[in-house]
């Protein structure tokens, strides 16, 4: 086809492409401008483990990151979070709006919540960090909870026998006559129990120590904020895109209607088609 025939075709045919066009993209406008606003709210998490070297705590840290992205969005913390903030929401509803994910080569998650109203995302955004952050609290305190126990228990058992040792003690010496063997005896006994009281003790007080060692601390760096603008529907985006496609598909109708189309129109097209001169037309 030559450049005058392409002209005579887009004019011919420029009705479809604008007709196209109008109809996608005024689709597409109404479509959109009837589909409720989704705002979405953005709270940052910083992950800091804490009892380790630097170097060791930000690699440990970046790894909890990891899984705290995919904990995040647990069943029970879901449900809790919302109970809190008070909204009509169930927790298998709630994680379909939720999306977090580690910053890149950092101790920060990002997470998302997206909602019809911008408060409403924003609160879910800030609650769901803090009871996560409460519950993972209260798990790592439970793994040291036994033992802490048992410990107790036994310094309480040590304390109690020395305490009736010394007074035996006290009151074998307060006699006229005091057993020594028997105060030998009560003074071994009483240092060797001081002795496993100094260990236990200290052992507790280690315990105590790995206990707040292990927390790891999950701190709201950046709270959200209410979103002024909606992430969807964009009326205006769509509405360009789908013009797009709609001058698109007219314009591949129209080179399909003509690739079709074998009929003869003019007499240059008859001299292509069978090689001989025309010797007169009409107009």
């Amino acid at each position: 086809m030559e450049l005058r025939e392409y002209y005579f075709l887009f004019k011919r045919w420029l009705w479809l492409v604008v007709l196209g066009g109008v109809v996608c993209g005024g689709a597409a406008y109404l479509y959109s401008s009837n589909q409720p606003k989704v705002y979405r709210a953005t709270s940052t998490l910083l992950i800091n483990e804490a009892g380790e070297s630097s170097n060791d705590a930000i690699i440990i840290s970046q790894r909890l990151a990891l899984s705290y992205v995919e904990r995040l969005t647990n069943y029970d913390v879901l449900a809790t979070a919302i109970e809190n903030v008070g909204v009509s929401i169930s927790p298998d509803d709630l994680q379909g709006r939720i999306s977090s994910e580690l910053v890149a080569n950092t101790q920060l998650i990002a997470l998302r919540v997206e909602h019809e109203q911008p408060e409403i995302a924003s609160a879910l955004a800030n609650e769901i960090p803090a009871v996560f952050a409460a519950r993972n609290q209260q798990i790592q305190l439970e793994r040291f909870a036994n033992t802490k126990e048992s410990l107790e228990i036994e310094l309480a058992e040590l304390q109690d026998e020395i305490a009736n040792l010394e007074v035996t003690l006290l009151e074998e010496n307060s006699k006229r006559q005091p057993d020594e063997a028997l105060v030998a005896q009560l003074n071994g006994s009483i240092v060797s129990l001081r002795e496993t009281f100094s260990r236990l003790r200290q052992s507790l007080e280690d315990i105590r120590i790995a206990e707040a060692s292990s927390l790891s601390n999950v701190v709201i760096d950046e709270p959200a904020r209410p979103p002024e603008t909606p992430v969807r529907p964009r009326p205006l985006t769509n509405t360009m895109l789908a013009t797009i496609a709609g001058v698109m598909m007219a314009v591949g109708v129209v080179f399909i209607v003509t690739y079709l189309d074998d009929t003869v129109k003019s007499g240059d097209e008859l001299e292509r088609a069978t090689g001989m001169s025309t010797l007169g037309g009409t107009r």
